[in-house]
């Protein structure tokens, strides 16, 4: 197994954001707005999509797209329909080049040489299992993997009176997705997801799950990301 010594950074701090918004303008807090990513855009509804769904693929509370639409989060969208989505987040801090993840955000961000290259929503750690905070190493990286099932989520599964699976295999069925990214330590690693609904949400159980991790590989990637369709 080839080792990836690609960096990633966890971050469990106060919502940087706090800072940009402040009474007291200081000339450090205005500069906050060059490292803005995402946009306020329109976006047409399709079919089978909700202000759920819809939060989750950009990275907003259904609620807040909802408020923005002068709608609530309960209300059925038409397909068709056009409404505004302001997925805008505040880079927290930069990195010369791996991945950031900020907790509280809820947010993955891609550096390369230096600069954003790439911003993505993700799920992370429900309350009973926390993602783990601190700086991790890329040690494996799989296309349609196969999931061993952990001791611990073996057991859950048994309290819930479910069946207990010990193997996933790769499919349309496996909660890993098509793609895993393996971190050095705690059973945790970055994945697709076939719980797309689950994405900016606390849900997950360590475990940061994207929508589509193909386009989020970094430059060290590149060899697995050309071998996929």
């Amino acid at each position: 197994m080839q080792r990836r010594q690609t960096h990633l950074f966890f971050l469990l701090a106060l919502c940087v954001a706090l800072m940009a918004f402040s009474s007291a303008a200081r000339p450090s807090d205005l500069q906050l707005a060059d490292r803005l990513v995402g946009d306020r855009s329109q976006y047409s509804v399709q079919i089978a999509d909700s202000f759920e769904s819809i939060g989750s693929r950009f990275g907003v509370a259904p609620s807040v797209i909802a408020g923005d639409n002068s709608s609530t989060s309960d209300k059925s969208l038409q397909p068709g329909s056009v409404i505004w989505v302001d997925n805008r987040h505040i880079v927290p801090t930069e990195i010369k080049d791996g991945i950031l993840i900020n907790i509280p955000q809820r947010m993955l961000f891609l550096f390369k040489d230096g600069n954003i290259a790439a911003s993505y929503p993700v799920a992370l750690g429900k309350p009973s299992r926390r993602t783990p905070t601190g700086d991790f190493t890329v040690n494996q990286m799989q296309r349609d993997p196969v999931w061993i099932v952990p001791i611990s989520i073996q057991r859950e599964m048994a309290r819930q009176g479910k069946e207990v699976e010990t193997r996933v295999p790769a499919g349309p069925h496996n909660p890993l997705g098509r793609y895993w990214i393996g971190l050095d330590r705690n059973e945790v690693g970055i994945h697709s997801t076939i719980a797309t609904r689950s994405i900016y949400h606390f849900s997950s159980h360590g475990c940061i799950r994207l929508h589509h991790i193909r386009r989020m590989l970094p430059s060290s990637f590149l060899l697995l990301q050309s071998e996929c369709p």
